[in-house]
């Protein structure tokens, strides 16, 4: 039984497991946000790490689909040098039997004053209870453009060498590539939207809505269409500390709670 019940969670959730994480702020518009100006952006678009004036740290935890032993927990680390920006990034996720687990480095360096990249290489590690170990290495890349005032552009690629095993057996992760753009509608509201794409996927709309009620307030809301998920969540801008909740509803597997927090440490 507990074997059925391993390769079950294998078939339904391994794709998940070994995705990348992305900030709170993101989750709650829908995925949606490829150019967020911190240190929580880089989890997604390496190239946000450029916008650390300081020092940053963020830690967001997570609970899929309300199931007991599925959570995990992601941080990134970072700071600003004369040479460019650095981040020290690492995850942990899934129950006992199926765990995926990573520690990356990300450089970010300014092209001009309005265009930016980044860099990331990622060593992950795999292990399914009686199958075995599994470890890999993943590389991304990113690049942040002010079009104008109120929009911004937002391009990376996850996996774009072509995941590869160390012990060159067979897998299934995908190379992905996002575009997105965010729009300021007004001082106070915020458009978002990214396409993305896996090459072996088809493709994902993300479209997402951020309100300021108050100087510490954001609503937000999204919404993706492959797999369709609902999602919604709240900001608190608590200098130098910032908490991000969201909530979010995929169609077949139901609720997902998360969690982060931004602490900006002063020069």
């Amino acid at each position: 039984m507990k074997f059925l019940y391993i390769v079950f969670f294998f078939l339904i959730f391994a794709k998940s497991l070994t995705a990348q994480f992305e900030s709170v702020n993101s989750v709650s518009r829908g995925g949606s946000l490829m150019t967020e100006n911190n240190i929580g952006g880089a989890l997604i678009n390496p190239a946000s790490i450029n916008a650390i004036e300081s020092s940053e740290v963020y830690i967001l935890t997570r609970n899929r689909y309300l199931i007991k032993g599925l959570n995990s927990i992601a941080g990134i680390i970072g700071t600003k040098t004369t040479y460019g920006n650095f981040a020290l990034n690492a995850s942990y996720e899934g129950p006992s039997f199926f765990t995926s687990q990573s520690i990356g480095l990300t450089y970010g360096h300014n092209l001009g004053e309005k265009v930016s990249f980044g860099l990331r290489a990622s060593h992950m590690t795999n292990v399914i209870e009686e199958v075995g170990k599994q470890q890999q290495w993943i590389f991304e890349g990113g690049i942040l453009a002010e079009v104008s005032d109120k929009m911004n552009l937002g391009f990376s690629i996850y996996n774009f060498s072509g995941l590869k095993a160390i012990d060159d057996k067979q897998v299934t992760e995908d190379a992905v590539i996002r575009l997105g753009v965010g729009y300021e509608v007004s001082e106070k509201t915020v458009l978002n939207s990214t396409i993305e794409k896996g090459l072996d996927n088809n493709p994902n709309l993300h479209l997402g809505f951020q309100h300021n009620i108050s100087e510490a307030i954001f609503l937000r809301t999204g919404v993706s269409t492959s797999p369709s998920v609902l999602s919604f969540g709240v900001g608190f801008a608590l200098q130098p500390l910032m908490l991000d909740i969201a909530y979010s509803y995929h169609r077949f597997l139901g609720h997902s709670p998360h969690l982060a927090i931004r602490y900006v440490f002063k020069d």
